[in-house]
């Protein structure tokens, strides 16, 4: 199971991110099975970047940029990191997103 943003504005990569991890935490939850939570980025029609060089470097794009500076922002910062098989699917740490959890209520997402 991924989140798919790659297709999507950045607004609405946020709006997404945001309602996913506020308000349907649960059904991440069991779509994840205690599983990190994945997001797929990479080159959306809202990104100009070309892809260079070979698979195993890490893969950076303005969509993951934009998803790190929004994680960042929150209550309970959330870092993101790059999956070990697939560079173009980046992982919310899941320490994190287990404070995230406990500590920040549906209300209570940002600073």
């Amino acid at each position: 199971v991924v989140l798919n943003f790659s297709s999507m504005s950045p607004i609405t990569t946020c709006f997404l991110l945001r309602y996913l991890m506020t308000f349907q935490r649960d059904e991440l939850k069991k779509k994840f099975k205690n599983d990190p939570i994945k997001i797929v980025g990479g080159k959306s029609q809202y990104s100009n970047i070309t892809r260079i060089g070979d698979w195993k470097e890490e893969y950076n794009s303005p969509q993951k940029k934009l998803i790190e500076d929004e994680l960042k922002k929150w209550k309970v910062p959330i870092r993101l990191e790059q999956d070990k098989k697939n560079p173009m699917i980046w992982c919310l740490n899941e320490t994190d997103v287990s404070s995230f959890f406990q500590i920040v209520r549906h209300h209570d997402v940002y600073k």
